[in-house]
């Protein structure tokens, strides 16, 4: 992925949040086409086939993450090993700081944010709020940020270490897969379109980051150590 992209997709989510954050009703309005008011539910929700597909999508980052950081661990423990561990330490890093810390360890504590399928416009009985607002207390469950729409913008990590002749294609691939996990949080009832977005949005920015550092590293330092 080209800097251009990277900072055109950084700043359209950002100016997403930014549209959501002015005029919140948005947030209703997308999620209300998802609910179905006959029913009092969201339909998407019970369905058996996007239910399972959502269970294969939560899984995928964690197929991920975790080999890479057992491989990581044994990095450490056998230095003699020729494991790539730049690339381990990048996929491990942006992960435990993203979906892992910032978005479950500190955001979604912070922000009590209920959850669409809570609020009283779609038959619970919680009050609606924006997504800027942090709560009062609502559910131990929350809703801002996604952790899903985090953990799967996430795989844009993984797909950019694919090898030059196919690395658009899996970046391509890995868009796609975080947008349809967005798309599917949001036919749940589980999250307004601001949680996903900018759930995504964190893994988007520390995947940056994460991967401007692993390309100024580059082969050097911890290079020389890949190739004992």
């Amino acid at each position: 992925m080209t800097a251009r992209a990277r900072l055109t997709l950084l700043v359209a989510a950002l100016g997403v949040a930014i549209v959501l954050g002015v005029w919140p009703g948005l947030d209703l309005a997308v999620s209300a086409a998802a609910f179905d008011p006959a029913a009092g539910r969201f339909p998407a929700a019970v369905d058996p086939m996007l239910r399972g597909l959502r269970e294969v999508f939560r899984i995928l980052p964690h197929l991920i993450f975790w080999p890479a950081l057992a491989a990581l661990t044994v990095a450490a423990l056998r230095p003699s090993l020729r494991l790539p561990r730049r690339a381990l330490i990048f996929l491990v890093a942006t992960f435990a700081l993203g979906p892992g810390l910032i978005v479950n360890g500190v955001v979604k504590t912070a922000w009590d944010r209920p959850r669409p399928r809570d609020v009283a416009t779609f038959g619970g009985t919680a009050p609606f709020q924006p997504w800027w607002q942090p709560g009062a207390g609502w559910f131990a469950n929350r809703s801002f940020v996604s952790g899903e729409a985090s953990s799967s913008a996430w795989m844009l990590a993984p797909a950019a270490l694919a090898p030059p002749p196919w690395r658009a294609l899996a970046l391509a691939a890995a868009a796609g897969y975080a947008v349809a996990t967005a798309v599917l949080r949001v036919l749940f009832g589980a999250h307004f379109l601001s949680d996903v977005v900018l759930g995504a949005l964190v893994s988007l920015v520390v995947v940056w980051l994460g991967w401007r550092w692993y390309r100024r590293v580059g082969a050097g330092a911890l290079g020389s150590a890949e190739g004992r």
